[in-house]
């Protein structure tokens, strides 16, 4: 059974007994309006007859009756507390079920997509096998470049990232690796959006990979002030032309920041692949992605297998995050055999 369905006969549940609890207050208050008026009534009889044995007895069926109407007061007020809480708990589930439900259904867009780029991945896989063609043509034999910028401008305002650790363990983990000649980083510390543009100019990267801060609409970068560090927002489209103006755009995009796949589609214009994140990610996650992912590009793995690779090793963490990690291409790229790194 899924969390929505658990949680729709859960909230089923609670909707029966705020019922049965409504019903149960308009009993007691039924009983207590009763009880109320035999009390009244044994009142004025009690002063109307003339017999003081009567009278006596009268009045003791009246307290009696006034004790009853007292009695199912206060069960009045106590169903009306436990029907208070019913709808408090009502609410609140109703609540989890709303964001439950959303989660699947940004859970199964997300899955609709994936489903249908491997069909349109492999509708190209087989159409380059009839025409006896790659889908993109193979990289030169020269060293990847890979561009590597690390923002973290909010590192005195409690939202410090550990994008240097991230840097050290990726190039210890490119030290091990078979073809660790073939695989040239240029790493830019406080990168500033100048820093992205300048450095596509010097070295011309086959992939550029952004760490740091990231949501729905856009990236941070670093605003370059040594006294008045702050972060600088891209939108994807101001990204997008950035990356397209050059007269070698990369063959990759690595966007290592939280909620980032959401201009994916967008940055297709610019470059022919894209790895992003589909929600928030931690640190750790991001540092573990990075340092296998490249790890696997650097033993001359495709790009579709060192996400796999990357994606297993998350999925050992005791946060699980290897759904975060997606790849995006266009419909002439496929990702299963796109191989940066060219074995001697």
């Amino acid at each position: 059974m899924s969390r929505t369905d658990t949680l729709r006969s859960e909230l089923a549940r609670l909707v029966k007994n705020e019922a049965d609890a409504q019903q149960e207050v308009a009993k007691h208050a039924r009983d207590a309006n009763k009880h109320a008026a035999d009390a009244s009534k044994k009142i004025q009889a009690a002063s109307k007859t003339k017999s003081p044995m009567s009278r006596a007895s009268y009045i003791r069926q009246a307290e009696s009756s006034a004790a009853k109407a007292a009695a199912s007061e206060k069960k009045v007020a106590a169903a009306k507390k436990h029907l208070a809480d019913l709808a408090k708990a009502n609410a609140a589930k109703q609540k989890s079920l709303d964001n439950a439900e959303k989660s699947e259904r940004a859970a199964l867009a997300r899955q609709t997509s994936k489903d249908r780029r491997a069909e349109e991945s492999h509708i190209r896989r087989m159409a380059s096998l009839r025409n006896g063609m790659a889908a993109l043509p193979a990289p030169k034999p020269e060293p990847l470049r890979v561009l590597y910028l690390t923002t973290n401008p909010e590192m005195l305002s409690g939202g410090a990232l550990r994008t240097d650790a991230e840097v050290r363990n990726v190039q210890n983990e490119l030290r091990g690796t078979r073809y660790r000649d073939s695989v040239v980083v240029r790493h830019l510390p406080a990168a500033t959006f100048e820093d992205m543009l300048n450095g596509m100019n010097d070295i011309r990267p086959h992939v550029v990979h952004f760490s740091g801060h990231g949501g729905g609409s856009g990236i941070l970068f670093d605003n370059g002030s040594v006294a008045l560090p702050a972060g600088v927002g891209i939108d994807y489209s101001q990204l997008t032309r950035f990356l397209s103006a050059t007269d070698e755009p990369p063959r990759l995009l690595v966007l290592n920041a939280c909620d980032t796949l959401d201009g994916a589609d967008e940055l297709l214009s610019a470059v022919p692949v894209v790895v992003a994140m589909s929600d928030k990610i931690t640190d750790t996650a991001a540092v573990v992605f990075a340092t296998k992912f490249y790890s696997a590009i650097a033993s001359a793995q495709s790009v579709g297998s060192a996400l796999n690779q990357a994606r297993a090793v998350l999925s050992v963490l005791a946060s699980a995050e290897d759904h975060l990690p997606e790849c995006v291409c266009r419909e002439d790229v496929d990702v299963d055999n796109l191989v940066l790194v060219t074995p001697d």
